[in-house]
Order: structure tokens, then sequence, then C-alpha cells
């Protein structure tokens, strides 16, 4: 829930119901401590809640969107990484050199590799690093590949083992990839 919603919540808890003075007292006391002012209906306070924006106008977004330099540049209208506080999303990434544009390599080794340093730039863009990735998912074009894209994940990932899926698909957006990723991390920070 967001603040506005935890608000409104309280809010309509208090709406139409018989509280002891001190149960108000207790959350107006809680609400104000958090810093949101009250405002007073008769004599029930409720907290003040955030009034919509204007139709039209807008809001800061809480998340962070970019594409690090030295990264592949993304083949569609997206950028690689979304950060919200210290939860990071990146999307999609094939095998690509981000010094010539092309595919790492014909085989799933070399394109595996490569999409994890890439993983590796990206997520030093944004204060973190392979050992802060929760999840990753592989997207295998042939399952086949399964046993020598784990072989040249191990040789990235060390020791590293988060969460992980693996997916055959039928296609891929890029022309000669044989496998993308795409993982989810948290900051060193947190």
């Amino acid at each position: 829930m967001n603040d506005k919603e935890i608000l409104l919540a309280i809010q309509k808890l208090l709406d139409g119901k018989q509280w002891h003075t001190e149960t108000v007292d207790q959350i107006a006391m809680i609400v104000e401590r958090a810093g949101y002012p009250i405002r007073t209906w008769g004599e029930t306070p409720f907290p003040a809640c955030p009034e919509p924006a204007a139709a039209g106008s807008h809001m800061k977004s809480r998340v962070e969107t970019l594409t690090p330099p030295n990264t592949p540049k993304p083949i569609g209208p997206y950028n690689h990484i979304a950060k919200v506080g210290q939860h990071i999303s990146i999307g999609g990434t094939a095998g690509v050199d981000p010094a010539t544009g092309q595919l790492a390599g014909a085989d799933v080794g070399a394109q595996t590799r490569q999409i994890l340093k890439s993983f590796v730039v990206m997520l030093e863009a944004v204060g973190s690093d392979l050992s802060h990735v929760t999840h990753i998912n592989i997207f295998l074009q042939q399952m086949s590949d399964f046993e020598a894209m784990n072989g040249a994940y191990v040789e990235i990932m060390g020791d590293l083992r988060p969460a992980r899926t693996v997916i055959a698909v039928q296609e891929l957006p890029k022309p000669g990839a044989l496998l993308t990723m795409n993982l989810t991390a948290v900051t060193r920070e947190g």
C-alpha cells in the first residue's frame, strides 16, 4: 500500500464507527509522528490525505530507468534497468557485445558469458553486483544448450547461486540469439 492508500484505509475505519476517544487519539498521534497533518471532521480527527494530482499534471516517478554506457543498445523502446529504491530489474538482454553491436559469438557459451558481463556493468551502474542478484530468468531457444549454458554461467557466476528459472522458447527477438536473460536484484546498500 502507498501512503495515500494507508491514510484512506485509516479514514475508512474511523468513518461511521463509534471509537473511544483514547483510540482515536492514539491513531492521530501515530499518524502525526509519521509526518502527516491531522484535520478534523466534527469531533473525529482524520489524517489529511494528499490531494490527487490535477488532470494533466505529472508527478515525479519513483522508478529510475537507464541504459548505462558500455552495455548493449536496447532493440526496442525500453531501458535495460528499472530501479525503485533498493529493488532492481534488468530486462531481457541478449549476448551482444556493446563495442561491436554484434552477438558475442555463434555459440551459447559466448552469448551467456556476454550477457552476464553486461549484467555486471548494469548492476554496477545502480550500486549492485552479481552477489546481490535474487533471481535470473533464462530463455533458451534450444533446451539442448542447457549444459553448455550452465558451464559458461558458472564461469562468470562462480559460487553464486541466486534463484533461477530456465525456459525453452520457440523464438527470440534478436536474430541469431540463442538465449536471453533478465534478472532481479537489490542494491549493496539496503
